[in-house]
Formats: C-alpha cells, sequence, structure tokens
C-alpha cells in the first residue's frame, strides 16, 4: 500500500498519477480526497488528529508526505512539528518508508545561486525556521532509520494550481490583465515541473537505496528570468507580453494590513536574486532529463485551457 498525505494538491494529484507505473493499491489522504485512479482507496481525515494519522499510515509500504498547510504563526508552526512527528511515529509502527516532499525555504538566502544538495541551512523567516526544523526531524529519522525516511525537494514549481508563478504570470495574462513578477525581472528563477517532480518522488519512493538522504527533484538546468518567463508565457498563449513588476518595499507595507500579502512579502527574497537549482545528482543517478521550460509552459497550458 502507498498512501499520500495530503493528496489534493498539485503535487499529490500528479504523484497519484505517476504511481500507477509502480502499485495498485493507493490510499489518499485529505479532509475531502478526490479520485485519480479508478481503484483508489479514499480515506477523509483530519491530519492535525494523531489517531487520524495513523489509520492514514496504518497497513503502508511507504508514505508520501505532499500535505501543504495553509497559513503561518505559531499555531502553523506547532500543527507541522506535531504532525510530522505523529507521521514518523506511524510510519515506525507500520514499517513504512516516509518520503517527505520539500521546498527550499530553509536555504541560506546567501546561497540560493548555486542550490545544491550541500546548500547551507538558514532560513529567515519564521515560516522558513518551522520547515527547517520539519526537514530537520525527518533527516534524524534517516540517520536511526526508524523509519527509513528521504527528502525530495523542488524549487517553485510550474503546476496548473498552487504555483506562484502561474497565478502570477498566465491567470493574469489569460484574465486580459497585465502579469506581475516580484523583485526584479532579470535575476534568473529556477522552476520544477511538477509532473517532473511527480515522477520522481515516485521513482524515489520505489527505490529502497535512495533513502537516507535528501535529493533535489529534476529541473531544467537554465532557469529563465523573470521577463523570459512572462515571454514565454505571453508567447505560447499567442498574447503580448505586459508585465507589472512588484518591489519588496511595497509588498511590505501592503503586508501590514492583509495576511496574503504578508505571506507573498516573506518570500520576496526568493525573487531579487539569482535562484538556481541544480539536479544534477537526481538526474545522473536516474537518467531522468528535466522538461525543458518550454516545454512545461506549453503543457500547463494546454491543461489549463481544457
Amino acid at each position: 500500500m502507498h498512501t499520500i498525505l495530503g493528496s489534493n494538491g498539485a503535487v499529490g494529484t500528479a504523484l497519484a498519477k505517476a504511481l500507477n507505473a509502480y502499485t495498485e493499491s493507493l490510499r489518499l489522504v485529505s479532509r475531502a480526497p478526490r479520485r485519480v485512479n479508478p481503484g483508489d482507496e479514499l480515506m477523509s481525515l483530519n491530519l492535525f488528529d494523531p489517531a487520524a494519522v495513523m489509520k492514514a499510515v496504518e497497513g503502508s509500504d511507504v508514505v508520501y508526505v505532499t500535505i501543504g498547510f495553509p497559513g503561518q504563526g505559531r499555531l502553523w508552526s506547532s500543527n507541522w512539528l506535531s504532525f510530522i512527528q505523529n507521521v514518523l511515529a506511524s510510519a515506525r509502527e507500520n514499517a513504512a518508508r516516509v518520503v517527505f516532499f520539500d521546498n527550499v525555504l530553509l536555504y541560506d538566502p546567501d546561497h540560493l545561486g548555486d542550490m545544491t544538495e550541500s546548500t547551507p541551512v538558514r532560513p529567515i523567516t519564521r515560516k522558513a525556521a518551522t520547515r527547517a526544523r520539519v526537514a530537520e526531524i525527518v533527516m534524524e529519522a534517516a540517520t536511526s532509520e526508524s523509519p527509513r525516511t528521504l527528502i525530495a525537494r523542488s524549487a517553485d514549481l510550474i503546476a496548473p494550481t498552487g504555483s506562484l508563478v502561474v497565478e502570477m504570470v498566465y491567470r493574469r495574462l489569460a484574465a486580459g490583465e497585465n502579469a506581475q513578477w516580484i523583485g526584479s525581472l532579470e535575476k534568473a528563477h529556477s522552476c520544477t515541473y511538477v509532473h517532473d517532480a511527480a515522477r520522481a518522488v515516485a521513482l524515489l519512493g520505489n527505490t529502497p537505496e535512495a533513502f537516507g538522504r535528501a535529493w533535489h527533484l529534476p529541473t531544467d538546468p537554465t532557469p529563465l528570468t523573470g521577463a523570459e518567463w512572462v515571454e514565454l508565457f505571453a508567447r505560447e498563449m499567442g498574447l503580448t507580453p505586459r508585465v507589472d513588476l512588484l518591489k519588496s518595499r511595497s509588498l511590505k507595507l501592503s503586508g501590514l494590513f492583509n495576511g496574503q500579502t504578508r505571506e507573498l512579502a516573506d518570500i520576496a527574497y526568493l525573487f531579487d536574486r539569482e535562484y538556481r537549482f541544480k539536479s544534477e545528482d537526481f538526474v545522473a543517478q536516474f537518467s531522468m532529463e528535466p522538461t525543458p521550460a518550454a516545454g512545461a509552459v506549453n503543457e500547463i497550458i494546454t491543461t489549463m485551457r481544457r
């Protein structure tokens, strides 16, 4: 049995499709799970509840953590920390392996121009500090092999849902508005295509020797600048590229009154400098080449126009 905790998001949905190549026993868990494959087992649970986590993990061989809790702050942090501890305890009880899907918030902002699995950890926001602690807990389990764990880490996602780049660029252009970008249009910004991420996570979860470390998921090694991302989307949509640049300072000021803008301000630093995500280790080990940016954007637009 393979179990996805947080199955309704972009990664969880794509992962459910990718796991078809490995198993016919797939359990999808969220508050309101949706079937992706005909034989999926659906389990509606509140994963803040330790008993619910145990029920979700029971009988699993591999557990994939792709959940994303909304919000931030002390409650968000405590929920994350208790949740991951519950997942690991449940996995230990059931002799299940754990694949934790992660992002780059924990990395030192001064080293984002050359991100590898060895990039220094230095979170600069409360949310990033929580993610860093969660990753640390997962890797502590990996060291003890109880349970066996790995981290699958991606850059910003290109996906039909849950993708900041798609929200800022595609959706605004499709609505007849100017695209938006944050920080700098001239800095390179890596993006991981969601289906590349899903195929890679499925492969990792079914490769026992891959456990015990963090992996960067396959990502186009030639990242586009903000301006180039806008131009690429516009060209594939048959539109003229138009973009408004949002400055970090204005986001911080607006965030004093708006929670969503405050969250955006917290990650604005990811866009005002070179952001290059390297995945050579994974590509060399598994011979899975990432989809080029143009191919990813074309597939995203085709999917969203259906």
